[in-house]
């Protein structure tokens, strides 16, 4: 019979073990990556459902409608960042690789328009989706967790 005691609570899927322990700043730096990650779902979110809106609710005068082409384009890149802003809440391992494209979308989307804040949000939420590949997949460090292991180190 195993050395194991019965009367301890299974390790969950994404428990690390103590040879997987963070340092402090490597918990503070996912933890500042899972906020950016959560902050870029929520304007994702709100992108998709704007996007998602424009062929519905703008009116145009008679004759200039919006043609089938364009509502496509719309409706596509509505669903492109739901998809994304949903994946990024839920981060399985495929929600990396689309908001990366998402991300590099974004800043090839400033070469169309100059706006600032696509930029910035594009750039740093690549950067964050590049350092923080433990945020996602079936093994994925928690928010909540990071933030329990941040405030265990103190």
């Amino acid at each position: 019979m195993q050395n194991e005691d019965l009367y301890l609570a299974p390790k969950s899927a994404g428990a690390l073990s103590d040879s997987d322990e963070l340092s402090l700043s490597e918990a503070t730096l996912l933890h500042s990556y899972s906020r950016v990650i959560g902050f870029l779902g929520v304007m994702w979110l709100f992108l998709g459902t704007v996007l998602a809106g424009i062929p519905l609710m703008v009116a145009r005068p008679p004759g200039h409608e919006f043609l089938p082409l364009e509502k496509m384009v719309f409706f596509g890149l509505s669903g492109l960042y739901l998809t994304g802003a949903v994946g990024l809440f839920m981060r399985p391992a495929w929600a990396r690789y689309v908001g990366l494209g998402l991300c590099v979308l974004g800043l090839l989307s400033v070469l169309l328009a100059v706006n600032v804040v696509t930029l910035m949000l594009s750039s740093v939420g690549l950067y964050c989706l590049i350092k923080s590949p433990k945020l996602f997949g079936p093994n994925r460090m928690t928010h909540t967790e990071l933030k329990i292991r941040k405030s265990r180190k103190r």
